[in-house]
C-alpha cells in the first residue's frame, strides 16, 4: 500500500488513506507523513487518523500532539490532545547561567516501546532554533528533540505526522516535519500520502473554493494573481474607505465582540485596531479596564486555585484590582529593574464564573507594540527566580513551574508562594490579533485587512498567508484592503516606438515545413516536396470552413491561390515564404467579398498552443483586459519568456509583445504595429489603467 521510493505521493481519500494507516501501524516501517489541504479544519483529519489506529490499538498506547495548546484545544472538544511542548519537556526550568537562558530540559520517555504518537500541524514543527523572553525548550529545535524523545533507534515506536503543506510556516518546508526528505534524516522508511475529502460540510464551500484556489496557485509556484470569489453573505469584500471601515466594525463589535476577530499582517495594524474599537467604538480608555476582553500568550496557574489557563483563552476582565511593582537590581548595573505587574480578576470564556478569578499579569505585556518583554525585564526575572532558589531550595520547583505549554495530564504546581516571576500572565488585548497568532484557532466571524504589511515574505509567502487565513475563519469572512495581484500588474508599457501602418503576424500559418505530410496527396503537379505540403495544408484546413483552392500558381517565393467557398465567395491569396520554406507573409490580393479575405488567414493562422501554464495564464489575462475595450487576440506568437499578441478591434489592428519573468509576471509591455491612430489611443489608455 505505501513504498519508501521517491515517487509522488499517492493522493487518497479517507477509505483509502484507512487502510494505509492500519497497513502502517502493523508493519515495521516508523514514520507515516499524511498531507491534508483540503480539510476545513486540521484538527478533523487528526482525530480521524486517531479514530482509524484506535481500531487495532488500545487508547492507552496512542498519544495526540499538536504544537500548541491552543491548537491542541482546537482539535475536538471530546478527546485529549497534548502540546508537545508539555509532553516532551519537563515542566521545571533550570538555569543555565553560561547563557544566561532558563532551559525546560528533555524528559525521559517512559511509554511503552510499540507507543503510536499523532502529530498534528506538523507544518509548524521544525528544526530550526528558537528561544524567545530568554527562555529555551531542550535544544531549542524542537523536531530535533521530538525525534530524540521518541527514541525509535531502540524502540518499535511509531509517529504519524499530519500536516498542510500550503499554511504558513515557521521555517522553510525543508526544514519542518511535513518535508519528507527532512524526516528520512531521522528514520528510514518514511510514506507520505495526501489525504482527500475531509472538507466539512459546517464551512462555507465558497471559503473552501478560495483554499483551493490559492493553493494550486502555491503548488504551480505561480503567486502572480489574485482571484478571490466573493458573495454578500459569507466571503465580502469591504470598502477600503476609513469611514466605511469603522462603520463595519462599530456594526460587527455591537453584534458580538467577543465572536469577532480582526487580522491584521503586523503587531503594529492590530494595535491600530485594537486601540480604534477600544476608544472609538467602545469609549474606553487608554488603560486595561472592566468589560476588555484580553486573550492568554501564555500557560500560567491561577494565584489560589492552581488552575491553568492555557495559551490562547480568551477572557473577560470583571475588575482591576491594582498594580504591584518589583524592584530588582543586577550585577553590573547601577540602576535596578523595575516590573510592573497588573493584578486583574477575569472571567475566562472556558468557565462560566460570574465573579471571575484573580490574575497577575505583565503591565509591559500588555501595552507593549510587540507581544515580548523587554530584556532587562527578561534579566531581572531570571536574577531573581536564581536568588529565591539559592535562599530556599524547597521552593526550587515552585519557582518555574507551568511557564511551558504543559499538559494536565502529568499534574499543576500552584506558584501562590510566589506568584510574581515567571508565572506571571502574559495577557495582550482580544480584539485584533496578526495571523500567526490565530492560526489553528478557529472563529465565526473575521474581519481581515489584507494589505501586505512589511515581513510578509515573498509573493508566495503572502498567497500562504491568505491561504491559512481561510483555515481560521467558520462563517463569515470581511475583507479589507484586497490588492491587485495581476500578471499584468506590475508591468511597464511602452508605446512611443510603435509603427504605424499593416499590422503583419511574423508567423501567419500554422504550416511546418519540417511536418511529415499528411492527408491525400496534392490534386495538381507541384514539383517541391515543401511546396506540395504547403498546399496540402491549405486544402485541408480550408476543407474545414468549405472551401477550395482552383488555381495554385507559382512564382518566386510565392504561392498564389484562388480561393473559392461553396457559397460563391472567392479570393487571391498570395503566401511568400523564404529559402527554408517557411510562410513570412500572406496578402490578399482580391476579395469578394471584401471580408472573405480576412475570414481565410485566420483560418491558416496557428491555433494558440500552449507550451506551459504561464503563456497560456498571460494569453488569457491579456484577452480579458483587452475586452472591455472592444478587442480580441487574433493569434499569439511564443518566444523565450516574450509573447506577442495580435490585436483586432472596431478600429483597428495592434501587435503587443509582452516579456515575462519565470513567475508568469509581464515585466515590460510594448506596443510594436498600430494600424490606426483610434486603437493606439484606445491602448494608451488602457496601458494608463
Amino acid at each position: 500500500m505505501y513504498s519508501d521510493s521517491n515517487e509522488p505521493s499517492r493522493e487518497v481519500r479517507s477509505t483509502e488513506l484507512d487502510l494505509a494507516i492500519l497497513d502502517f501501524v502493523r508493519s515495521t516501517s516508523r514514520v507515516l507523513l499524511v498531507e491534508g489541504s483540503d480539510v476545513s479544519c486540521m484538527g478533523k483529519l487528526v482525530m480521524h487518523v486517531q479514530t482509524v489506529a484506535k481500531r487495532v490499538l488500545p487508547d492507552d498506547s496512542i498519544t495526540v500532539l499538536a504544537p500548541y495548546t491552543r491548537i491542541a484545544n482546537a482539535y475536538s472538544s471530546g478527546a485529549t490532545v497534548f502540546s508537545i511542548y508539555g509532553a516532551i519537556y519537563e515542566p521545571v526550568a533550570t538555569d543555565r547561567p553560561d547563557e544566561n537562558l532558563i532551559v525546560n530540559q528533555l524528559r525521559q520517555n517512559r511509554d511503552d516501546s510499540s507507543h503510536l504518537y499523532i502529530v498534528g500541524d506538523c507544518h509548524l514543527i521544525s528544526d530550526v532554533y528558537q528561544a524567545r523572553d530568554q527562555h529555551r525548550f531542550g535544544s531549542g529545535r524542537l523536531l530535533k528533540d521530538f525525534m530524540e524523545y521518541v527514541d525509535r533507534s531502540y524502540s518499535a515506536r511509531k509517529i504519524i505526522f499530519v500536516g498542510d503543506p500550503w499554511q504558513l510556516r515557521g521555517a522553510r518546508k525543508l526544514d519542518t516535519a511535513v518535508s519528507i526528505s527532512k524526516l528520512r534524516e531521522y528514520s528510514e522508511g518514511v510514506t507520505k500520502y495526501v489525504a482527500k475529502g475531509f472538507a466539512s460540510k459546517t464551512v462555507p464551500s465558497i471559503l473552501l473554493r478560495n483554499r483551493q484556489f490559492l493553493a494550486s496557485r502555491i503548488s504551480t509556484q505561480r503567486s502572480n494573481l489574485l482571484k478571490l470569489e466573493m458573495d454578500e453573505s459569507d466571503c465580502l469584500r469591504f470598502p477600503t474607505a476609513a469611514g466605511r471601515i469603522q462603520q463595519l466594525v462599530r456594526k460587527l463589535v455591537d453584534e458580538g465582540v467577543a465572536e469577532t476577530k480582526l487580522i491584521a499582517h503586523t503587531n503594529a495594524r492590530v494595535n491600530w485596531y485594537t486601540r480604534f474599537i477600544r476608544r472609538e467604538v467602545l469609549g474606553r480608555r487608554s488603560d486595561l479596564e472592566h468589560g476588555d476582553l484580553v486573550v492568554a500568550r501564555n500557560t500560567f496557574s491561577m494565584i489560589g486555585s492552581g488552575r491553568q489557563i492555557t495559551s490562547g483563552t480568551f477572557g473577560e476582565v470583571c475588575a482591576v484590582l491594582g498594580e504591584k511593582r518589583i524592584v530588582q537590581g543586577l550585577r553590573g548595573r547601577s540602576k535596578p529593574v523595575s516590573i510592573d505587574l497588573l493584578r486583574v480578576r477575569i472571567q475566562w470564556h472556558d468557565k462560566s464564573d460570574c465573579e471571575g478569578e484573580q490574575v497577575l499579569c505583565f503591565k509591559e505585556y500588555l501595552y507593549a507594540e510587540k507581544p515580548e518583554l523587554s530584556r532587562d525585564v527578561c534579566n531581572a526575572l531570571i536574577a531573581r527566580t536564581k536568588s529565591k532558589r539559592e535562599a530556599s531550595d524547597s521552593s526550587r520547583s515552585e519557582v518555574c513551574r507551568n511557564t511551558t505549554e504543559f499538559s494536565t495530564r502529568n499534574g499543576s504546581s500552584d506558584l501562590e508562594d510566589d506568584p510574581h516571576l515567571l508565572n506571571a500572565a502574559k495577557l495582550r488585548f482580544g480584539y485584533a490579533m496578526t495571523l500567526h497568532y490565530a492560526q489553528g484557532m478557529h472563529f465565526d466571524r473575521v474581519v481581515a485587512d489584507l494589505a501586505p504589511g512589511k515581513g510578509i515574505g515573498s509573493g508566495e509567502g503572502y498567497l500562504r498567508w491568505l491561504y491559512t487565513l481561510f483555515t481560521v475563519v467558520r462563517r463569515n469572512t470581511y475583507l479589507i484592503n484586497i490588492p491587485y495581484i495581476h500578471p499584468f500588474g506590475l508591468t511597464q508599457w511602452a508605446c512611443g516606438a510603435s509603427r504605424h501602418g499593416p499590422v503583419r503576424p511574423t508567423i501567419p500559418t500554422a504550416f511546418d515545413p519540417e511536418a511529415a505530410p499528411s492527408g491525400r496527396p496534392a490534386e495538381f503537379n507541384i514539383e517541391s516536396k515543401e511546396l506540395r505540403n504547403l498546399f496540402r495544408f491549405v486544402r485541408d484546413r480550408l476543407a474545414g470552413i468549405g472551401c477550395r483552392v482552383t488555381e495554385p500558381a507559382h512564382k518566386q517565393y510565392q504561392e498564389v491561390y484562388h480561393v473559392v467557398s461553396d457559397s460563391g465567395a472567392s479570393c487571391t491569396l498570395r503566401l511568400y515564404f523564404n529559402k527554408t520554406f517557411h510562410v513570412t507573409r500572406v496578402n490578399a490580393a482580391t476579395s469578394q467579398p471584401g471580408d472573405f479575405a480576412e475570414q481565410i488567414t485566420k483560418t491558416l493562422a496557428p491555433e494558440p498552443v500552449f507550451e506551459d501554464e504561464r503563456q497560456e495564464e498571460l494569453y488569457y489575462e491579456m484577452a480579458d483586459l483587452i475586452a472591455a475595450r472592444g478587442m480580441t487576440i487574433t493569434a499569439v506568437e511564443h518566444h523565450q519568456y516574450q509573447e506577442v499578441y495580435l490585436l483586432q478591434g472596431e478600429t483597428g489592428k495592434a501587435k503587443i509583445g509582452v516579456y515575462y519573468d519565470k513567475d508568469g509576471t509581464a515585466t515590460q509591455g510594448r506596443l510594436q504595429e498600430h494600424s490606426s491612430d483610434a486603437i493606439l489611443h484606445a491602448l494608451k489608455e488602457l496601458f494608463a489603467s
